[in-house]
């Protein structure tokens, strides 16, 4: 199907219901929260080497991203909750074609992550359709104290480090989960909830697919909240003789305030075992987690991070040790944000864009890793703000068939920030960085990589 087709087959979807709900509409309450946003991109090259066989030059583009949260209050009880994504990390003077997602080639299996996303095109499942997509839709029902919730929601926890729903200054994933969930609230501190969810369905007639029972509890005071997330996970493949896969997850999340100290963190577990699709008789032992420390003042902030994925010595083995934060948890601009290196493919196509993936060592993610992240804003006035931060990341686990001391560092990246929010609802931010690839990178796929990438950002960010 042609995609121009497609997109106005959606938009004309999207007016019918509108129409078919405006009279039941008059009765609620409607409105809006959301923004557009053009984000872009410029960088000397994502192939590291100008050397390098297949080098791609100098790589720029513009995207779009629409986001939308209409609310439908039908009393002060009941409310209808949607999200809709148009124009999705589109890039400008395209129209939907597919992307490159390397976190399908990592080493994590499927049933670690969450796996609900957009609807994708019948041809590539890493097209999806980012025209306009109904991304989220759920109910909520309030008695008292306590919140019921239905639908297909986002998940959100702590830092991010695992549950991120994408909203963020820099969003662009997403976690979605379709769930029935308690929430309530205890003596106006303690928070407590329980949620049964569906993670992905196979099936209809066979008990196969990923299902989750959730449990939150938390105590918020003026200085301190604190709380623990614990999930059980199980998988369920329909072949015979095959076991189930069970995962448990717990996650300790706590932001404090001391004055001019804000302290942050979120810290995790995950172990499991049984079979997979795609591995029998596997074992999952890893954790995460982050520090987030900052000292604020009237005109100057200075922080520090610090960010732990355990890895992996024998990516090959049914033991699993890798862990991977959520592909919305970023650092600068570059390292664990964009795909390299990168090469001009043999044969472009609107498949692959005009490159070759085939070597890539970094994805839209950071796992098996160690990163320090110092970091120093000052307001200049007049809704200006200017920073300087830093990403260092040492391997937490060099592979054993590896040379260790050529393969024990990511890389450096340096990033120069300035950004504008004097007017209302409207956020400008432009980073320029610089980064450094260390021998992990340089000596991927058996490569022999040298050379330094420049990069650049402008977001404009238009919120209501």
């Amino acid at each position: 199907m042609n995609p121009t087709t497609s997109r106005w087959r959606q938009v004309a979807g999207l007016f019918a219901l509108g129409l078919a709900t405006a009279p039941s509409a008059r009765a609620a309450e409607v409105d809006f929260e959301g923004y557009y946003r053009a984000r872009a991109h410029v960088f000397s090259s994502l192939s590291i080497d100008p050397q390098a066989d297949n080098y791609e030059g100098v790589s720029g583009w513009i995207e779009h991203r629409v986001w939308l949260r209409p609310r439908f209050l039908i009393n002060d009880k009941i409310g209808v909750f949607a999200e809709i994504k148009g124009f999705d990390n589109l890039v400008w003077g395209n129209e939907p074609h597919a992307w490159f997602d390397p976190s399908i080639q990592l080493d994590v299996p499927l049933v670690l992550t969450d796996e609900l996303t957009a609807p994708v095109t019948t041809d590539d499942e890493r097209a999806p359709l980012v025209d306009i997509t109904l991304w989220r839709a759920w109910g909520e029902v309030h008695v008292g104290d306590h919140k019921f919730l239905v639908g297909r929601m986002p998940l959100n926890w702590g830092q991010g480090v695992w549950q991120n729903d994408g909203l963020g200054y820099d969003g662009e994933y997403g976690d979605t989960v379709d769930r029935v969930q308690w929430e309530g609230l205890f003596n106006g501190q303690i928070y407590g909830s329980l949620a049964f969810d569906v993670n992905r369905k196979g099936l209809l007639a066979a008990p196969d697919g990923t299902f989750s029972v959730y449990g939150m509890a938390a105590v918020r005071t003026e200085v301190v909240t604190a709380g623990v997330n614990l999930q059980y996970r199980r998988a369920v493949v329909p072949d015979a003789g095959v076991d189930p896969f069970d995962m448990f997850t717990g996650d300790v999340a706590l932001r404090a305030s001391f004055g001019p100290i804000q302290a942050k963190l979120e810290a995790l577990v995950v172990f499991g075992g049984g079979d997979l699709e795609s591995l029998n008789d596997a074992r999952f032992a890893s954790g995460g987690g982050v520090v987030d420390l900052k000292a604020l003042t009237p005109q100057v902030d200075v922080g520090f991070r610090f960010a732990l994925a355990t890895g992996d010595g024998n990516p090959n083995d049914s033991r699993i040790k890798t862990f991977q934060f959520d592909r919305d948890y970023n650092f600068g601009i570059i390292m664990f944000e964009q795909p390299m290196p990168l090469f001009e493919a043999p044969i472009p196509t609107d498949e692959n864009g005009g490159r070759d993936d085939s070597l890539v060592a970094l994805g839209p993610t950071m796992s098996n890793a160690m990163v320090f992240v110092p970091e120093v804003s000052r307001d200049l006035g007049a809704g200006f703000r200017v920073g300087l931060l830093g990403v260092m990341a040492p391997v937490a686990k060099v592979p054993d068939l590896l040379v260790a001391q050529e393969r024990r560092y990511y890389g450096t990246e340096v990033d120069l920030k300035v950004g504008y929010t004097g007017l209302d609802h409207l956020d400008v931010q432009l980073t320029g960085a610089l980064y450094a690839p260390g021998g992990y990178v340089q000596r991927a796929n058996d490569l022999d990589l040298g050379g330094i990438v420049f990069g650049s950002r402008l977001n404009i960010t238009i919120g209501f």
